[in-house]
């Protein structure tokens, strides 16, 4: 993908400018969404309207699924990082003294001393 100072870009597949990978990627991106719009619609002038209807709606609830996933593996990865290997998240202070996460509380505070 390039993109330029004016925002316009440019996308190519991986490898040669053209060839059938560059066709296929304008396929997909210009001629595959009108085709897909054509489907539904004539799907829709024969009152079949619930099919595609079904099939969007399997698609989002998929797509929402595996975004769900993806920010979950990603914010375990972080905790993981986080507590290095520890069963809980703490806090070392300067002192040496260790403060787990889960005993702050907002409301109450935490008294520290210097």
């Amino acid at each position: 993908m390039r993109l330029h100072t004016d925002t316009s870009g440019v996308t190519l597949s991986r490898g040669r400018p053209s060839g059938p990978g560059m066709v296929a990627t304008a396929f997909a991106g210009y001629v595959a969404p009108c085709l897909l719009g054509l489907g539904i619609a004539a799907l829709a002038g024969t009152d079949q309207y619930l099919v595609p209807l079904v099939v969007c709606l399997v698609l989002l609830v998929g797509m929402l699924l595996t975004v769900i996933a993806l920010a979950g593996l990603a914010l375990y990865a972080i905790y993981l990082a986080y507590t290095e290997g520890s069963a809980a998240p703490t806090i070392t202070y300067a002192a040496g003294t260790q403060v787990p996460v889960s005993t702050l509380s907002p409301t109450k505070g935490l008294a520290l001393r210097a």
